[in-house]
């Protein structure tokens, strides 16, 4: 399983959760979770 940590930022208290896997990979959940939110 993925572990998962929650950014807050002081803008608009807009939250980015970034998942990783065991290899350490984040660019997939980072792909998938913040840019659809961004955009």
């Amino acid at each position: 399983l993925g572990v998962g940590r929650a950014f807050s930022t002081d803008t608009n208290t807009m939250y980015i959760v970034i998942t990783y896997d065991w290899q350490g990979d984040w660019t997939q959940s980072y792909k998938e979770n913040v840019l659809p939110v961004c955009t």
